[in-house]
């Protein structure tokens, strides 16, 4: 990695940083928030931030700072939500759009949890209709 693109990379993960900064302050549903080293054990799991939920329950954050960074990790790591920051993106505008993939991750989770007592409920009628 060049050093342009290593600084490029760091100053987006500050504005990330500041955007949840923003965010544990304003919402209650982060907690708080952990920012990964640089090669530590987060950053080699393709992890920039941690993010602790009231729910209980962390959201691995993917930070980069280009659309193609970002597609290319949806290819290799689909699990680890990623985020893509521009330069002319404030912290205010990086923090709405966590705070709105935060509540997708929420959403699909129903949506998988309703799914799976449907999935139940149907094995359930079909052992009764056996009987």
């Amino acid at each position: 990695m060049s050093k342009k693109n290593r600084a490029n990379g760091d100053e987006t993960e500050l504005k990330v940083d500041r955007a949840l900064q923003i965010l544990t302050r304003e919402w209650d549903e982060v907690v708080s928030y952990h920012h990964s080293s640089k090669n530590g054990e987060l950053d080699v799991l393709h992890t920039d931030f941690l993010i602790f939920l009231r729910s209980r329950m962390a959201f691995p954050l993917q930070v980069k700072s280009s659309s193609g960074g970002a597609r290319q990790h949806i290819k290799r790591y689909h699990y680890i939500t990623v985020i893509a920051v521009r330069r002319n993106h404030d912290e205010r505008h990086i923090s709405s759009r966590i705070r709105a993939l935060i509540l997708r991750y929420y959403r699909d989770i129903r949506l998988r949890s309703a799914e799976a007592d449907l999935r139940r409920d149907k094995v359930r009628e079909g052992d009764r209709n056996r009987s």
